[in-house]
């Protein structure tokens, strides 16, 4: 069993949490879908920056490893 963590993201944070997620979606959505879908998941899946600014948008991490 692996051991996570967890922390509040920070403004400064966006760069690496939207490299996060584009890989998640172009591997794991990428093989499902065509080349438009694919780039419209990007737009509908995007990162709402107003919930790290409230303070409600968490980072996980295994080990230093940011993972969601």
């Amino acid at each position: 069993m692996k051991d996570f963590r967890d922390r509040l993201a920070t403004v400064e944070d966006i760069p690496t949490i939207k490299e996060l997620m584009q890989l998640f979606i172009t591997q794991l959505l990428g093989p499902l879908l065509t080349p438009e879908q694919l780039e419209a998941s990007f737009d509908s899946m995007g990162l709402d920056d107003q919930l790290i600014k409230d303070g409600t948008y968490f980072m996980i991490f295994s080990g230093e490893s940011f993972v969601g």
